[in-house]
């Protein structure tokens, strides 16, 4: 590969990226259609590959709109005490899920997303113990709570 294809993919990669998970998404639906149009099996799935590829489509607008070659100074600009993420952080995320999404049906699914929530938020830079406890346990609790009294999804719980 030559440096101007790395270069021509490196400025295009928001939009590219996008794209990919716009056409994930179409044919996960797809899939999903095929095997079964009851209501029940699509009632969340078509919401959210909708919303995905309105995202995706803005994603691609802003990233025309503004040129592939705009830089953005975000790094300069960060608000007092905001932590710059860093790959390694990106990468202890990356592996957190992981050991998230083998632990959920031992731990149950309450308390395996409530810790890794809470590592998400530390690793991103929060530092209020009680700002990760609060979000971390109300935001896990929620959408629990959703998955088995909404959907009617059968996730092994601790808690709820």
């Amino acid at each position: 590969m030559s440096n101007g294809f790395i270069a021509w993919v490196d400025r295009r990669g928001p939009a590219l990226v996008a794209l990919a998970i716009a056409a994930a998404s179409l044919a996960y639906l797809a899939d999903a259609v095929a095997a079964s149009t009851r209501l029940h099996n699509l009632i969340l799935l078509v919401p959210l590959v909708g919303f995905v590829v309105v995202m995706a489509i803005g994603i691609v607008i802003a990233h025309v709109w503004r040129g592939p070659d705009a830089r953005s100074d975000a790094d300069d600009d960060l608000p007092e005490g905001t932590v710059a993420i860093s790959p390694l952080s990106v990468a202890a995320m990356m592996a957190a899920l992981l050991v998230y999404a083998f632990t959920a049906p031992t731990l149950g699914f309450d308390l395996a997303s409530a810790l890794f929530i809470a590592f998400c938020l530390y690793v991103q830079g929060e530092r209020r113990w009680w700002f990760i406890a609060l979000f971390s346990v109300l935001f896990s609790v929620a959408i629990t709570w959703s998955l088995v009294n909404i959907a009617g999804a059968a996730v092994p719980t601790l808690l709820i």
